[in-house]
This record gives structure tokens, C-alpha cells and sequence, in this order.
């Protein structure tokens, strides 16, 4: 029979593969925006830089570096909880000022 330590541990592996898969979603989501994005803005399949808006370039950089702080965090932490608040909040932040700088809301 396992124990409580036991049970415990395996809880919070199962937690800490959920957040896992969690950032890593997240990253390939980015990344599937920045590609779109590319897309949308050159008119075809030529890739650009130079018409390619710089705030969501911006925001592919500062979720990429949130993305390694995330998997440091979630090493390092025992109480993954409030890292699922953190991130929910900095995301819809994001979102908001992607929504709001790229002027989709009108």
C-alpha cells in the first residue's frame, strides 16, 4: 500500500506535468500568432520583417522569455497554485494590450 508521502509526490508530479503542458501550449500558441501574423500582414507566403509590426514581435519575445522564468519557477516551487493565477493574469494582460495596441477591438 502506498503511502502518504507517496501519494503526495505523485500528486504533484501530475500537477507539475500539468503546468508543463500548460506553458507549453502556450508557447506553440504564440508561436502559431507570430506565424499568422507573418502571414496576414506580408499578403502571402514572403516573409518580411520590415512590414511585420514590432508589438507583436514585442509580445513573441516577452512571452518566450515568461515562458523560461514559468519552467524555472515550476522547478523551484512546491506550491504551483498561485504560479496558475500568475500566469492566467500576466496572459490576459497580454492579451489585452495585443488587443488593444493592434486595434482589433474596432
Amino acid at each position: 500500500m502506498a503511502s502518504l508521502d507517496e501519494k503526495a509526490a505523485s500528486t504533484n508530479a501530475r500537477a507539475i506535468n500539468r503546468l508543463q503542458t500548460l506553458i507549453i501550449g502556450r508557447l506553440l500558441v504564440i508561436f502559431l500568432l507570430l506565424v499568422t501574423s507573418l502571414i496576414w500582414y506580408s499578403g502571402n507566403l514572403v516573409f518580411s520583417i520590415d512590414i511585420f509590426p514590432r508589438s507583436i514581435f514585442i509580445l513573441f519575445l516577452l512571452s518566450v522569455g515568461l515562458t523560461v522564468v514559468y519552467f524555472f519557477i515550476a522547478r523551484l516551487s512546491k506550491r504551483l497554485e498561485w504560479q496558475y493565477w500568475v500566469q492566467f493574469t500576466l496572459d490576459a494582460l497580454l492579451v489585452t494590450w495585443l488587443v488593444w495596441r493592434t486595434g482589433d477591438v474596432t
